[in-house]
């Protein structure tokens, strides 16, 4: 977002909002082998996708869900922001057998992720777990998937968006 600074110039700066955004989908990118996780996530999407739309798996979208403002205080805004995870990974081994284990690892791997860091890099109050949902989408296609509720509890200057107090 370009911000018009009062001189006339332009500053490219995100807002609270987008801030989080951008660190939520750089967590999810962080999950590796190298913490102890099966897999490592291949494509991390801000933007909902079809399961069968992913080049590669194991994958994640993040995107907003809805987001519920309030002014207990007149120089803030007080926002609760509802972000959905969505992961999907192969569900089939070589021998056509479900594996069944990797959604439970994949579920616990972006729990863990989302968690290490409540407040979002500076820009959160909170970060809680609402809930999740295992799926698997076809059993012919071999992909199954993890859909996690979190909610973001933030706060911003109510005179300028990028600026979290």
């Amino acid at each position: 977002m370009a911000l018009v600074i009062p001189d006339g110039t332009t500053a490219n700066v995100d807002s609270v909002r987008e801030a989080i955004l951008k660190n939520i989908a750089e967590t999810m990118e962080q999950i590796l082998i190298a913490n102890n996780f099966e897999f490592n996530v291949i494509e991390v999407s801000r933007i909902r996708k079809t399961p069968g739309s992913y080049n590669e798996l194991p994958a994640i979208a993040v995107y907003d869900d809805n987001e519920v403002k309030s002014t207990k205080n007149i120089n803030r805004y007080n926002s609760e922001l509802n972000v959905i995870l969505e992961g999907w990974i192969e569900n089939m081994d070589d021998d056509g057998e479900a594996k069944a284990i990797n959604i439970s690892a994949l579920l616990k791997a972006m729990e863990i992720a989302i968690l290490a860091d409540r407040c979002r890099d500076g820009n959160a109050a909170d970060t809680q777990l609402v809930g999740n949902e295992t799926v698997i989408e076809d059993p012919d296609q071999a992909m199954a998937g993890v859909i996690m509720g979190v909610q973001v509890i933030y706060r911003y200057n109510i005179n300028d968006v990028s600026v979290p107090v």
